[in-house]
C-alpha cells in the first residue's frame, strides 16, 4: 500500500488593506461564488454568517463602591476584585457592581479560520462533513485552505491518494493526482485570484510551490505544466 500526497501552495502577493472588515468583505464575495471559509464543519455555511448582518454586542464593566458611593469603574473583573480586596484590607467598606450593556449594530462579518468548503455549481468532488475534504469516485481526496498574511494571501491544495497497492503504474498515479481534482482546483484558483485582484491596489504577483510526497519520504517537484493547468495558462498536453 502506498499513499501519495501532493501539496500545491499558491501565494498571492498583493496590496490589500489588512483589516478584518476588508478580509470579511473578501470572504463574503468568495462565499457568494462557491468558495466558503467554514469554521466548524465541512458543510456549506449559512449565508447569515457572511456580509452585512446585525450583530449584538455585550459589554461588561465593574463599578467599585466604597460606603455605597461610586469610586471608579474597572473594565475587567479581576481588576475590580483586586481593588475591592485591597480596599477591604485597609478598612474600607468596599464592593463591586456589575454593569451590563447591550448594543445592536450592523457590520460585515465572516467566519474565522482557513478551511474552505467548495460549492460552486460545477464542483466535482463531494464534501465530507467535518473533514473539510472533497472526495472523488476514484478515492482521491482534496483539502483546500485559504489564509491571509502580512503581504498577501495563501491558497493551498492538499491532494491525497491511497492506492491500496504498490503495483500501480506511475502514469496512473500521476493522472489521479493531477487530472482528478484539476477542475475544482482550477476553478477555485480563478475565483480566489479574481476577487483578490479586485481588492488589491496593485497587480497581484503569484508564486507556486508544488511538491509530491509518498510514504517512503521521497518527494518530487510538480512539473511546470501541472502548475500551468491549475493557473489556467497551459498551452499543451501534459506528457
Amino acid at each position: 500500500m502506498a499513499i501519495y500526497e501532493r501539496n500545491m501552495t499558491i501565494n498571492y502577493e498583493c496590496d490589500i488593506v489588512n483589516t478584518r472588515k476588508v478580509h470579511n468583505h473578501i470572504k463574503h464575495d468568495l462565499h457568494e461564488n462557491g468558495v466558503s471559509i467554514q469554521q466548524y464543519s465541512g458543510t456549506i455555511p449559512e449565508d447569515s454568517l457572511f456580509g452585512l448582518q446585525k450583530v449584538v454586542s455585550k459589554k461588561e464593566t465593574y463599578d467599585i463602591l466604597v460606603d455605597s458611593k461610586l469610586l471608579c469603574t474597572k473594565k475587567y473583573r479581576f481588576q475590580a476584585r483586586e481593588m475591592v480586596d485591597e480596599l477591604t484590607k485597609n478598612g474600607w467598606d468596599a464592593r463591586s457592581r456589575l454593569n451590563e450593556t447591550t448594543s445592536t449594530m450592523k457590520e460585515v462579518i465572516a467566519p474565522s479560520g482557513k478551511n474552505v468548503v467548495l460549492h460552486f455549481d460545477s464542483v466535482q468532488g463531494t464534501m465530507q462533513p467535518y473533514s473539510y475534504t472533497s472526495m472523488y469516485d476514484n478515492g482521491v481526496e482534496l483539502k483546500v485552505t485559504l489564509d491571509s498574511y502580512e503581504s498577501g494571501w495563501e491558497l493551498m491544495f492538499k491532494i491525497t491518494y491511497d492506492t491500496h497497492s504498490n503495483l500501480m503504474d506511475r502514469k496512473d498515479i500521476k493522472k489521479a493526482l493531477v487530472d482528478t481534482p484539476l477542475h475544482d482546483m482550477k476553478t477555485t484558483q480563478e475565483i480566489v485570484s479574481s476577487f483578490l485582484g479586485i481588492y488589491s491596489s496593485t497587480p497581484i504577483e503569484t508564486s507556486v510551490n508544488c511538491v509530491t510526497f509518498v510514504r517512503t519520504n521521497t518527494e518530487a517537484k510538480c512539473d511546470p505544466d501541472t502548475i500551468r493547468k491549475v493557473l489556467g495558462t497551459s498551452t499543451g498536453e501534459e506528457e
